[in-house]
């Protein structure tokens, strides 16, 4: 991550000599999604803004969609759902009118999840459900799966666990046919959650095991997150 970003710095002093606008937005775009993923949301929504300007500018709407999506992300990772939903509903109006049903869909599932931090959750569930369908339609198995899992966490909000496991289920299908190892642990995790809230215990207790068995081969802060949520879920009742 640190050598793309290196790289990517470099390559806009590169562009930005040369005078090369549509690239310099191509370049800042890229460098802001990478930002982003480095867990750094408020830089990231500084970098995706100046793309934006760039590509509204030359004209480069598929670029500026990644950049409205970065947009997106970054204000719900922020806290700042309403922002969040103004960008990703612009990128969802761009993906129409180059009816494009891959970035739709990858828009979809950003949409669901702004939603769900609003709570409007019956509007989550059709997002999520209007992504699953479109990533079926396009053979993406993963994103296909987390539509699923966003559409299980908001029956789970609901207080309706047993549509919930079913939806959880179904995603760990998707994860486990992908050979995605870090989002079926999540699966599994979330799946074993569903489970013990609808009383089958033992079937949580189950796929929380092999959640933490799969878990076991990521080293990075979050898995350690994720093994340690685990744990305290299998460990017995304290006893008063």
């Amino acid at each position: 991550m640190e050598e793309a970003l290196k790289c990517f710095g470099q390559s806009l002093d590169d562009v930005r000599e040369l005078g090369e606008e549509r690239w310099e937005g191509i370049v800042l775009g890229n460098l802001a999604a990478t930002i982003l993923e480095q867990g750094r949301p408020e830089e990231a929504a500084e970098r995706a803004n100046q793309a934006l300007v760039l590509h509204r500018r030359s004209g480069n709407r598929m670029s500026a969609f990644a950049c409205l999506a970065t947009l997106g992300r970054s204000w719900r990772e922020l806290g700042r759902p309403e922002e969040a939903l103004h960008n990703i509903e612009q990128a969802l109006e761009t993906a129409w009118e180059l009816s494009n049903p891959v970035r739709e869909a990858f828009a979809l599932l950003e949409l669901g999840r702004i939603q769900v931090q609003l709570d409007r959750l019956e509007e989550a569930l059709t997002s999520n459900h209007h992504a699953a369908t479109l990533h079926r339609s396009i053979a993406d198995r993963v994103r296909e799966a987390e539509a699923f899992e966003g559409a299980g966490g908001v029956h789970q909000r609901l207080g309706r666990p047993e549509e919930a496991a079913k939806l959880h289920r179904q995603a760990v299908a998707g994860y486990r046919a992908a050979g995605d190892r870090w989002r079926l642990a999540c699966g599994l995790h979330r799946l074993a959650a569903a489970l013990e809230a609808s009383d089958r215990a033992e079937r949580a207790r189950e796929h929380w095991s092999e959640a933490l068995d799969v878990a076991s081969e990521f080293t990075d802060p979050e898995a350690r997150r994720l093994r340690e949520e685990i744990t305290a879920a299998l460990a017995p009742p304290s006893e008063l």
